[in-house]
């Protein structure tokens, strides 16, 4: 008999250069995320670009929390590697997830063109854009209301952009 078990992906965007608080704050999200109750028999998986592509699992014997906060503490910016890093690791994957939480620093035609391609394979996303107060405009326009579950987050303010 097939075993089926809820598995979601974490994925942070460390692939461009910002101030380092919107930076701060992106990480931190990704650690209240992966932290948050969930399904006890779940599985979570983390996604991001260091100097090399880091994925952990964990759930199901595969080790907890820690890990996952470990390898946070030690996410760096990326901002000479392409998006294309990340954006083609997890559309190779998205069959295997029942949702994702995504936490974006940046916005652009990569990053719009990646969650269109995300959208249309029918997995739930939680996609969370940070910006800082002086940010300069997105070369394309932010998908407010395009995408349900997209939230623009302010630097600094990320739980009053939860809230309300």
């Amino acid at each position: 008999q097939e075993e089926f078990f809820v598995r979601h992906g974490l994925i942070l965007d460390t692939l461009h250069q910002v101030p380092e608080a919107v930076f701060e704050d992106a990480v931190s999200l990704a650690a209240s995320l992966a932290v948050r109750p969930g399904h006890p028999d779940g599985l979570l998986d983390l996604l991001f670009v260091g100097l090399q592509t880091v994925q952990l699992t964990i759930g199901r014997g595969l080790g907890g929390y820690p890990r996952i906060l470990e390898a946070l503490a030690t996410a760096q910016m990326q901002g000479e590697q392409p998006f294309s890093r990340l954006s083609q690791r997890v559309l190779s994957q998205v069959q295997r997830f029942s949702g994702l939480f995504i936490v974006l620093i940046h916005w652009d035609q990569d990053r719009e063109n990646w969650v269109r391609a995300l959208a249309t394979q029918g997995v739930p996303l939680r996609i969370f854009l940070i910006q800082g107060e002086d940010s300069p405009p997105p070369s394309v326009p932010i998908p407010r209301g395009r995408f349900p579950g997209f939230f623009l987050l302010r630097s600094g303010a990320i739980r009053q952009g939860l809230v309300g």
